[in-house]
């Protein structure tokens, strides 16, 4: 079998969030997945369809997927596989695929294989469990401050430079903190918030 190849996990390593996406109307994020297709590569995704649906070659087992948590940062995936590089290129070995009459379909060829999935299963829930915190909307991000928060901001508006010093408050978050929003968003919320207070 060939050498399994993890070039599109390298690639992703230094991004902060990389398998994140939650779309406008949906109560969560999209589920995550580091995957592991019949030719060998290994990847990290975010599920893009909206409930159940999944890709032919998912369901036909012909892609091997193992959840994670939507919020992991690529150095923590990336870190995740190279420690299962040997059970992953060994689960690689025994992933056999063949034509059923109708489809495309995958077997594993050994109980050893299947004991070996499960391993997976388990170790990526554990190890990819999410490492950065992700607010997105302005209301997220600032309600988990201090009940005063909003007084800096309208000291700041009445010196007439609310949105800088907003931007500066968004650029000296902490490296594990994503904000899924922008300036435009976070300043309206807080102008909001001033008005009510003032």
């Amino acid at each position: 079998m060939t050498k399994i190849d993890i070039t599109r996990i390298e690639a992703i390593k230094d991004q902060k969030a990389p398998v994140y996406m939650h779309y406008q109307g949906q109560y969560s994020a999209q589920p995550a997945f580091i995957a592991l297709d019949e030719y060998g590569n290994v990847s990290a995704d975010y599920e893009s369809e909206v409930g159940s649906g999944m890709p032919e070659s998912v369901y036909h087992r012909r892609t091997l997927r193992f959840p994670i948590a939507p919020n992991c940062s690529g150095e923590m995936i990336y870190q995740a596989v190279i420690k299962a590089m040997h059970d992953l290129q060994f689960l690689h070995d025994e992933h056999v695929v063949e034509h059923d009459g109708h489809n495309w379909v995958e077997y594993l060829s050994s109980d050893a294989a299947y004991s070996t999935q499960d391993k997976l299963h388990s170790f990526f829930a554990e190890t990819c469990c999410g490492d950065i915190d992700i607010y997105d909307a302005p209301d997220d991000f600032f309600n988990d401050c201090s009940d005063n928060w909003i007084d800096p901001f309208i000291e700041h508006q009445q010196q007439g430079d609310l949105e800088a010093y907003v931007q500066e408050c968004m650029e000296m978050i902490d490296e594990n903190v994503l904000l899924n929003f922008d300036l435009d968003e976070a300043v309206e919320y807080i102008s909001k918030h001033i008005t009510k207070k003032c």
